[in-house]
């Protein structure tokens, strides 16, 4: 949590908590469907009426997933063209490479790419509409 409160002297925590409550919606949601798909079976079983909510949670769910991503990809963004901060550490003689440091590649990881994936399939799902 205090990396991004200093990164190259700008605060990114107010961001950063919204990336995380963003995530913590999609994956409520997530499970809130799972729940719904356990009791109600597959495409609406006896009894279920998942029809508008179902929709609407999804919804909810794809947009929660979406804004977290782009908001942490801005966060990337604007961490990787801090060229002047970048520049003015080099200057005083902090050991850094700065074409490595304005190459985008190098800030995102693993876990950037599988909650985009989540969040595609989720998409992808949410339009055949079934269960």
């Amino acid at each position: 949590m205090s990396l991004y409160s200093n990164i190259w002297g700008h605060d990114y925590d107010n961001r950063l908590q919204a990336v995380r409550a963003l995530t913590l919606a999609f994956l409520f949601l997530g499970a809130l469907r799972l729940l719904t798909l356990l009791l109600c079976g597959c495409c609406g079983g006896e009894g279920c009426t998942r029809g508008a909510a179902g929709g609407w949670s999804t919804t909810i769910q794809v947009l929660c997933g979406w804004a977290g991503w782009l908001i942490f990809l801005w966060i990337l963004l604007d961490i990787r063209d801090s060229r002047d901060e970048q520049r003015a550490a080099q200057a005083v003689g902090v050991q850094i490479n700065i074409g490595y440091a304005r190459d985008l590649e190098s800030y995102w990881g693993h876990s950037f790419w599988l909650f985009l994936a989540a969040t595609v399939v989720t998409t992808i799902g949410g339009l055949f509409g079934c269960c």
